[in-house]
């Protein structure tokens, strides 16, 4: 019975709607910041059991846009944790986006925001695209990611 319960605890997180379907973004949506249409989304976890969804890039192996809603509440100094290691001691610049939930920042190849307890990351963006990133864009997306988190 102990062990019914905590299994029951511990599934019981604030986005388990959202790590039931991570792909918060359509391929189209992607298009005209990437520069190219990825392939559908397709939902999967990273290893440490963080849902995500997978935007391949047809016909090229390797290159894919990851879009990673983070099951686990997420505080401002958690966030600004993350800001600093993807600022990487200074040798990156990270660019925040006003207007963008709680916080936001975009860093070549990588972009994430906090809206309450609630964190996203996009990572592979310089990977996966084949034109410029504009930061503002990115935000875009985030922006629209934040907006379709289930309401908790």
């Amino acid at each position: 019975m102990r062990r019914l319960l905590l299994v029951l605890a511990l599934s019981a997180t604030p986005l388990s709607l959202a790590a039931a379907n991570p792909c918060l973004l359509k391929n189209s949506e992607l298009e005209p910041v990437l520069g190219h249409l990825p392939q559908e989304g397709r939902a999967d976890v990273d290893p440490f059991g963080t849902p995500m969804c997978i935007y391949e890039t047809k016909g090229e192996s390797g290159k894919r846009f990851l879009l990673l809603v983070h099951n686990k509440p997420w505080d401002a100094k958690r966030y600004a944790q993350r800001v600093a290691l993807a600022e990487g001691s200074g040798l990156r610049k990270v660019t925040q986006l006003p207007g963008v939930g709680d916080g936001a920042f975009y860093v070549e190849g990588t972009a994430g925001a906090i809206a309450g307890s609630h964190y996203i990351e996009f990572n592979g963006i310089k990977n996966a695209a084949r034109r410029a990133v504009v930061p503002a864009e990115v935000g875009g997306l985030l922006k629209l990611s934040l907006e379709r988190l289930p309401k908790s």
